[in-house]
């Protein structure tokens, strides 16, 4: 039997412990998100609340949105360092969603006027489709988010591999408790695309311009540094590799 108080071990305990040993074990992995999503938040912020009378309102919109994607990406991995399989990966792939969105908002007055005015008929998920004529890769990952962790899959069956299967929340497992390299990739990859969307949606606010160059008469071509093209070939060779096995 599960008890009241077993839900509230394992809000104000166990998640905490497993977190702690995430935190160790995914040191450097996990500060490397969290130093692109600050540039993420610091850019926002500028353009928020020192520039917000310099921006359209349909950009301080998409602005705002934004700021929702990052928090969505922090609550996603926040997840994962708890111990949580597949929980993470529903939010991320909410957060791509949440950016397209505010990519659409900011390319389309009467998308903005839908967003503002009737918010329930505003098209979330066909945003995608003109966000990933900006950044293609945001195309195929949504799809595979969605196909496999967001939709009922066989992500979702329990027991999962470890010696303590049936857990309440996070599966934290001592013998087994390691550093996914493939999930903090994507993490890694989607908070690079916040700052990606940043670039090209806000470059006159933009400090440094670490995705995107000018090609002159305000034209922009996608020219990622090269740390940054290497890690994203890498992740898309390691979800086709993944998939492949299943």
């Amino acid at each position: 039997m599960v008890t009241k108080e077993a839900i509230i071990r394992q809000l104000k305990e166990t998640s905490v412990q497993i977190g702690e040993r995430m935190d160790v074990v995914c040191d450097q992995e996990i500060g490397d998100i969290a130093e692109e999503l600050a540039i993420a938040y610091s850019q926002l912020l500028k353009i928020i609340n020192e520039n917000k009378s310099k921006v359209s309102d349909n950009d301080f919109l998409a602005a705002t949105t934004l700021w929702t994607a990052c928090n969505t990406i922090l609550a996603g991995l926040d997840l994962f360092r708890r111990g949580y399989s597949i929980e993470h990966l529903m939010l991320l792939r909410n957060s791509l969603e949440i950016m397209a969105s505010a990519y659409v908002i900011h390319v389309d007055n009467k998308k903005y006027i839908v967003m503002r005015d009737t918010p329930d008929k505003f098209d979330s998920t066909g945003s995608i489709a003109e966000a990933k004529k900006v950044v293609p890769l945001i195309g195929p990952m949504y799809g595979m988010l969605s196909g496999h962790f967001t939709h009922v899959s066989a992500f979702h069956v329990i027991p999962h591999k470890s010696d303590t299967p049936f857990c309440i929340g996070g599966i934290y497992d001592p013998k087994n408790q390691s550093c996914n390299p493939l999930i903090l990739s994507m993490f890694i990859t989607v908070s690079e695309f916040v700052n990606s969307f940043i670039e090209t949606m806000f470059t006159d606010h933009v400090d440094k311009m670490r995705f995107w160059k000018s090609t002159g008469g305000g034209l922009l071509q996608y020219s990622p540094i090269q740390e940054v093209r290497d890690r994203q070939e890498s992740l898309m060779k390691k979800i086709g590799d993944s998939l492949k096995s299943l």
